[in-house]
């Protein structure tokens, strides 16, 4: 069993052996909320520190563990300007590593929208400022979410409100930071110039309004997840990350 210390009120750190570990302990988490509220709305996140644990919701679906048939899903964020159907946008990523082996249904699952339509044009950032308001307001109509799983950056952002992001800034269009850019290129052929610049992201305030968070971090993610738990400095725009220190439910996994 993972060692608990809680380092901040409201906060717990659970320290695992490895990534897989850490990936069964949050998939126990959303099934245990899934068995226990079989209508709840569950938030995810995209990138490589999710993985482990959507390999594990999907073994426990098809062991029979949990059904997500009468679930709701919200995503943080999309990209703005790559084509629909792109591998690397959000909404393919989720279908691609969890949504296409569940049984959570379509009709269920909401990812900002960001893409380009096919045969459509680009999105204005007026039209994505329009769309984020409608993605807080069916937020508000399903929520709060029950559970939202996290990621954070090396510069401590989570979803893509860099620094500088306001504690209750809620759903918009965002412009990516250099080093968010840099991390991602991994994912379009190491070219930083692949990788789009700006993205639709849900807020910090909205992050902040779920009912539980759970943050996955591995070592290379040590310094991030150190500032957002130092008390000391508090909650700070420079590491929005820290601004977690204010819900008063949330795990941070780290391995």
């Amino acid at each position: 069993m993972p060692g608990l210390d809680t380092t901040v009120p409201g906060m717990q750190l659970v320290k695992c052996a490895s990534k897989d570990a850490a990936g069964q302990y949050i998939s126990d988490m959303f099934v245990g909320l899934v068995n226990a509220k079989p209508e709840a709305v569950l938030g995810f996140a995209t990138g490589s520190s999710p993985l482990p644990t959507y390999r594990a919701m999907i073994a426990a679906y098809a062991e029979k563990k949990v059904d997500f048939s009468r679930c709701t899903s919200y995503n943080l964020d999309e990209y703005v300007g790559l084509p629909e159907g792109h591998p690397e946008t959000y909404s393919a990523f989720m279908q691609a590593n969890l949504f296409d082996s569940i049984n959570l249904p379509s009709e269920s699952v909401h990812v900002p929208a960001g893409c380009v339509p096919k045969g459509g044009e680009p999105l204005t950032p007026a039209e994505v400022d329009t769309l984020g308001d409608r993605y807080e307001a069916d937020l508000e109509r399903d929520g709060p979410v029950d559970l939202w799983l996290l990621g954070v950056g090396h510069n401590g952002h989570i979803a893509f409100n860099e620094p500088g992001s306001a504690a209750d800034s809620r759903t918009r269009l965002v412009h990516l930071d250099a080093g968010t850019i840099e991390a991602n290129k991994r994912f379009f052929d190491n070219d930083p110039s692949l990788v789009p610049t700006s993205a639709v992201s849900v807020g910090v305030g909205t992050i902040l309004a779920s009912r539980r968070i759970v943050l996955v971090a591995g070592p290379e993610k040590a310094e991030a997840v150190a500032r957002m738990m130092d008390r000391s400095l508090g909650p700070d725009a420079s590491c929005p990350a820290s601004f977690l220190q204010t819900h008063p439910d949330v795990v941070v996994v780290t391995y």
